[in-house]
């Protein structure tokens, strides 16, 4: 198991993603056990799951509380061979402890472990031995997660006894995290996910940096919101008697798991629009809630566009003068959306050509979007950067050299324009 030391004085007062890695390495690290706490949906799973990996532990053991009996726990009795004492065939996750291999032992819903299973795990969590005295590795840590009591499914109080032998640990991802995490950093595989799922990802984060709220919105009672208010039934067409419907909505709320999930499934959908197609809203009123829904299609139709791609292979339908600009609001956002899109412009998977990318600042200078850009056009900008990046993508000497022409004449043409750094940026809205 990796061996990570870590400073307190970076992690002092935070109970967000990193600070809890660093937590439960130095648990690891003094063989103390530790349960994650948070509210249903933050990502407890998805974290440790993604610690174990970062250890060298590959999958965690996962044992689910609400699942056992004692028997998953001490194991089943038989009689030994000439039946004058009693031996225990051992569960298979207590097998693959005893492996050889580094391992998280991971117990899940750990607050709906019934009580006569905690009293089992005592000897486990406390002595880190097994009924049969069997010693567990010192390559094992064992880690836990639990909702706190007004939101768990099925909560059975943890014996005191119990509760002397662990470490709890309150967890909190930030909203930069959760951010980070939605656009590659929590997804192993970002570069070969669908262009739709990314941009759907894109397009979430967008919304949520403007609506934190909504990141999390957890029901009052714990189990459901309440049912939909008048505004609901008339902006979404609901019918008074539609009791399904009604339910749906009572039942669905936002957490960082639910969105996650809908940008899977919206995926399915095709790339974002300039406003929810019936379906969409459906799989997101379904999903994250009715507000969520009527939020996230209030913003699309106010930005005007929800898809970089859209505004990269036509310019012309968007302004781009700072003069006509309707709006101050989401400023940065809207420029950093198109400059974050120009890496994944290589044609492939129906995404805008190398051309299509440069073409588009080529078309800045007549548009009026110098000063919109300039801070990402300059020798070093973010965006100068991705386009020398495609460069790569084309075939021959003779287009690399026309390539390099051509981003030369385009620094020109910006500064010509009289474009500086320090332009404010404004949200662009379709004609």
């Amino acid at each position: 198991m990796a061996n990570t030391s870590i400073e307190a004085a970076d992690y002092y007062g935070t109970n967000g993603t990193k600070a809890t890695k660093a937590v439960l390495t130095a648990a690891a690290q003094a063989l103390i056990p530790v349960i994650l706490v948070s509210y249903p949906g933050a990502g407890k799973t998805a974290t440790i799951r993604e610690w174990s990996h970062e250890m060298g532990c590959g999958e965690p053991i996962c044992v689910v509380g609400s699942q056992l009996d004692p028997t998953d726990v001490v194991g089943i009795p038989y009689p030994s061979q000439h039946h004058d004492y009693t031996n225990y065939l051992r569960p298979v996750w207590q097998h693959r402890c005893l492996d050889g291999r580094p391992h998280v032992l991971f117990f899940d819903e750990f607050s709906n472990t019934p009580r006569s299973v905690q009293a089992g795990l005592l000897k486990i969590i406390g002595e880190r031995r097994f009924a049969d005295g069997t010693k567990l590795p010192d390559d094992v840590c064992i880690v836990g997660a639990m909702n706190p009591e007004d939101s768990a499914a099925s909560y059975e109080r943890i014996s005191a006894p119990m509760c002397n032998r662990l470490m709890f640990l309150s967890f909190s991802p930030t909203d930069k995290e959760f951010f980070d995490g939605m656009t590659g950093g929590w997804v192993p595989n970002w570069e070969t996910l669908p262009s739709e799922e990314k941009s759907w990802r894109k397009l979430v984060v967008d919304f949520l940096r403007t609506q934190p709220q909504l990141i999390h919105k957890e029901p009052r009672d714990g189990t459901a919101h309440l049912g939909p208010t008048a505004q609901d039934v008339y902006t979404n067409g609901i019918g008074e008697t539609d009791a399904a419907e009604r339910e749906v909505i009572r039942l669905a709320w936002p957490s960082p798991r639910s969105w996650e999930n809908l940008c899977r499934v919206l995926a399915g959908t095709g790339n974002p629009g300039r406003e929810l197609a019936p379906l969409q809203r459906r799989i997101t009123t379904g999903m994250c809630g009715i507000e969520c829904a009527n939020e996230l299609d209030d913003y699309l139709r106010r930005t005007h566009i929800s898809d970089p791609f859209d505004a990269i292979r036509h310019p012309d339908d968007y302004v781009w003068d700072l003069a006509q600009a309707t709006s101050a609001t989401e400023t940065t956002e809207f420029a950093s959306r198109i400059i974050r899109a120009i890496p994944e412009c290589n044609g492939r998977g129906g995404r805008p050509t190398p051309e299509a990318a440069l073409s588009f600042f080529e078309a800045m200078p007549k548009a009026g979007g110098c000063p919109l850009f300039a801070p990402f056009i300059s020798a070093n900008g973010e965006g100068m950067l991705s386009l020398r990046a495609l460069e790569k993508e084309l075939a021959t000497r003779e287009e690399k050299s026309a390539w390099k022409r051509r981003l030369i004449a385009l620094t020109r043409s910006f500064r010509q324009q009289g474009a500086t750094s320090k332009a404010e940026l404004p949200v662009t809205h379709a004609r």
